[in-house]
């Protein structure tokens, strides 16, 4: 299938193997900085939201959350990021610790959680540090890219659970760069060995001209490919829109994003 949704027959596309922050490619210690600076924006906003919406609140985009849970997730998971930033050793994994189940001490504790994870993170971004990278990145600049697209993720879901809605605007460089992490280090960490699907999802952040292809075979892994030109056919489905949108998609929530094709290799891709 084309970009226009016409059937083809004709080969694959050129690629390349997909894996923008390999070895901390990423950039310079201004765009590390830049994911500090979004953790801490998306963290107020997630407070806020989760604030305004009570403990009890349901979380229609993490349908078996309430916003308790919701907020002791993020808590835990900036507790344990921190704990294993500082490790200084790839081959030491930390365990997380646990939150408090009490929503009034809850905050307090993330505060404090948060705060060292910034901490932690505010070092050469090439420090040796544990991570589940599969490509092998283990470094503490893993840890504040993973979490600038955690946290954000995240204050979209604590936004819903407030008022049914969102107001997160998201760069779009930074959407894409979420759309690449998600394909490059979350896709492949989930369970695969019982997919059936076989085909190939093209995964196109229109206003920032990037794309991927995303090949899914029966029994797994999906592997995904950045390709330097938008492919006109080699795919059976495909996702297309503005970065933002895209990156709402790969994360199941609502968006503005366009798809078609085979819709079921679409459903198919999987996150952790």
């Amino acid at each position: 299938m084309n970009a226009h949704g016409e059937a083809h027959t004709a080969s694959r596309v050129s690629r390349t193997r997909l894996h923008v922050v390999e070895d901390n490619e990423f950039g310079s210690p201004d765009d590390y900085a830049e994911f500090h600076q979004v953790i801490r924006e998306q963290a107020a906003g997630l407070r806020a939201a989760a604030l305004a919406a009570g403990p009890s609140a349901p979380v229609p985009t993490c349908p078996e959350w309430t916003t308790l849970d919701l907020v002791r997730h993020m808590a835990k998971v900036h507790a344990w990021s921190a704990l294993n930033a500082t490790t200084g050793d790839p081959a030491t994994r930390l365990r997380a610790p646990q939150p408090p189940e009490d929503w009034d001490l809850l905050f307090p504790w993330w505060d404090e959680k948060l705060d060292a994870l910034l901490a932690a993170l505010d070092t050469d971004p090439d420090k040796p540090a544990w991570s589940f990278d599969p490509n092998g990145n283990q470094t503490v600049g893993f840890w504040s890219r993973r979490q600038a697209h955690e946290t954000s993720i995240h204050r979209l879901d604590a936004e819903h659970a407030a008022s049914g809605t969102e107001t997160v605007e998201f760069d779009a460089e930074f959407a894409a760069d979420g759309v690449d992490e998600a394909l490059s280090v979350l896709m492949p960490r989930s369970n695969w060995s019982d997919s059936t699907l076989a085909g190939t999802v093209l995964v196109h952040a229109v206003d920032v001209d990037e794309a991927w292809l995303v090949e899914l075979t029966p029994g797994g892994p999906a592997e995904a490919w950045a390709v330097s030109e938008v492919p006109e056919e080699g795919f059976e489905a495909f996702i297309a829109g503005s970065a933002a949108d895209v990156y709402r998609a790969i994360w199941r929530r609502p968006n503005a994003a366009i798809t078609s094709g085979d819709l079921g290799l679409v459903a198919g891709l999987r996150m952790p």
